[in-house]
């Protein structure tokens, strides 16, 4: 899950013109670069993700919270685990430790209400799975 600030970004090209760029595209333009490295490393063709990235508006709080909690379960769900809890690669450690990182967990502790809200949020749907697997 990537938040874009839709707001204006000034980019020179090469000419040292300026323009303004759509913020949408400008991670578009990222994820295909990060594919078209990892292929050249790995000496590889093709498609580096599955299916086409979904772009999605989430202008609705309780859907952003049911979004959040659906990526973490995602591993659970895709059979890798057993629990959501013990995937090392979950966003889901990193934001409820106090360990350093890239993430804004500040942030999304305070669309919980709370460290507490955004366990006991995981925690009470662990067993609804059918309620975060219909969200697309």
């Amino acid at each position: 899950m990537i938040r874009i600030k839709e707001e204006e970004i000034k980019i020179q090209n090469k000419e040292g013109i300026e323009y303004l760029a759509d913020p949408s595209r400008q991670l578009s333009h990222a994820l295909n670069s990060h594919a078209q490295a990892f292929n050249k490393i790995y000496h590889r063709t093709g498609s580096l993700f599955e299916s086409p990235i979904k772009r999605k508006l989430v202008d609705d709080e309780t859907y952003l919270l049911k979004l959040v909690a659906y990526n973490h379960f995602n591993p659970q769900k895709h059979q890798f685990v057993d629990d959501f809890k013990i995937y090392p690669h979950s966003s889901y450690h990193k934001i409820i430790s106090g360990e350093n990182s890239f993430l804004n967990k500040r942030e999304v502790i305070e669309w919980f209400g709370g460290i507490s809200n955004f366990i006991f949020f995981h925690d009470s749907y662990q067993e609804e799975k059918e309620f975060f697997y219909g969200i697309e």
